[in-house]
């Protein structure tokens, strides 16, 4: 989700004739790591619960202290990269484009929206 944002960033900046300098670009990209990496260890640390299902690990979704930090990545990521399309689309990006990427990203994590806050 936080790896879309950044490229949905680049791609505005990049339709506004405006590249981001490539340190802010690796610095970016070090910060998503970082912060998924420590979302990721909350449960070793104490923070509710890793959930199996069919293979696939889940976060715990009636842990609180879980479902406030998604809460806050899938708000952040879905207001910035839906914006950051806007944006390269006014700035001339091909509209088809944009909306190709807009609707792929909205399929990808729609469902996270009301998953998220059914701990809270």
């Amino acid at each position: 989700m936080l790896s879309t944002l950044s490229a949905a960033w680049v791609t505005a900046r990049m339709c506004q004739g405006q590249m981001p300098a490539a340190g802010k670009v690796a610095t970016a990209s070090v910060l998503i790591f970082t912060a998924a990496i420590l979302i990721s260890v909350l449960p070793l640390i104490g923070v509710g619960h890793y959930k199996f299902w069919e293979g696939f690990c889940y976060i715990d979704w009636y842990n609180a202290a879980q479902n406030i930090v998604m809460l806050v990545v899938l708000l952040v990521s879905f207001s910035g990269t839906l914006g950051f399309l806007v944006i390269a689309a006014r700035s001339g990006w091909p509209y088809v484009e944009v909306a190709v990427m807009g609707v792929t990203f909205v399929s990808a994590w729609i469902l996270w929206i009301p998953a998220s806050p059914i701990g809270l």
